[in-house]
């Protein structure tokens, strides 16, 4: 990744989610928002994403941690289906055939560690 000047930079997607050998999905968990560093880092971090092309909606999906801290799985299980079930349906409207990817290394995981 580059930064706004050229530079090169580092960042990693805390998940992603292959869909075919030429498509991935990035999903990224915002926890600890009320701890200012980590916020800061987060937005800087979220800027060379998109700067990347790494974005909401085209291939981003965004989680937060609940008020007072912790995950609610169910929630976020609920938010990349339906991010899936949206991006097949928009596939099949234009007619395109769309099919996971079943060549990953461990077909039991939802999401594989970028």
């Amino acid at each position: 990744m580059y930064d706004e000047f050229g530079n090169q930079k580092t960042a990693y997607l805390d998940f992603v989610i292959p869909l075919t050998p030429y498509y991935e999905i990035g999903l990224e968990h915002n926890g600890m928002l009320d701890d200012e560093a980590y916020f800061q880092r987060n937005m800087e971090k979220l800027r060379l994403y998109h700067m990347n092309g790494i974005y909401q909606p085209k291939n981003l999906i965004l989680t937060a941690d609940k008020p007072g801290g912790g995950l609610d799985n169910e929630y976020i299980e609920c938010l990349v289906q339906n991010y899936l079930t949206g991006l097949a349906q928009m596939v099949s409207e234009a007619g395109l055939t769309f099919k996971f990817r079943t060549d990953c290394e461990n077909t039991n995981k939802k999401f594989s560690k970028w």
